[in-house]
């Protein structure tokens, strides 16, 4: 995925000031599936005398309530969030409302939530989806199993474009 990296940092610029805080909320229990990742974002906010925080929600709507909190406090720059279970409700709409008002620079990754404006970085999950299961039919396959999480947005468009792929070929679904 390729952006402009300056348009990114832009928004958190503030005159006659070096440095910043940006925050970076993840959905899961440990860095480790998310490590290299973090270095490409340090590596691009280092060279901005930018400082990354990292925070893990455990894909729970309480902890990243209480990150955005902290961080709406804290004078941080701007987040980069992976959204706790983005497919089901949106529970901390208000705190990003917030954040919004207050012309607060956030990005979404990965997951996003569908009711919010700010800017986004995502896979076509429903195209890549389709293709792959195209790609299956083509081989022969006429019986295509997808499992699939039920609470994020990706998930839920994995899952369309595996019925959208399906139909298309006349192929059997059956739940």
């Amino acid at each position: 995925t390729y952006i402009r990296k300056d348009k990114a940092v832009e928004c958190s610029r503030t005159e006659g000031r070096t440095g910043g805080r940006i925050g970076l909320i993840l959905q899961g229990k440990t860095i480790s599936p998310s490590e290299a990742m973090i270095d490409g974002i340090k590596s691009v906010f280092e060279r901005s005398h930018k400082k990354l925080f990292v925070y893990l929600t455990d894909n729970r709507f309480f902890n990243e309530r209480k990150f955005l909190q902290t961080l709406d406090e804290r004078s941080f720059d701007g987040l980069i969030v992976d959204g706790v279970k983005s497919g089901m409700i949106e529970a901390n709409l208000d705190c990003y409302r917030r954040l919004w008002e207050r012309k607060k620079c956030v990005i979404f990754y990965n997951n996003y939530y569908r009711d919010l404006h700010f800017p986004r970085v995502t896979v076509n999950n429903s195209l890549a989806s389709r293709y792959l299961v195209n790609e299956l039919i083509r081989a022969g396959h006429r019986r295509v199993i997808g499992i699939f999480l039920y609470d994020n947005v990706q998930s839920t468009q994995k899952f369309q474009g595996m019925l959208d792929a399906l139909r298309s070929h006349g192929a059997e679904f059956t739940d």
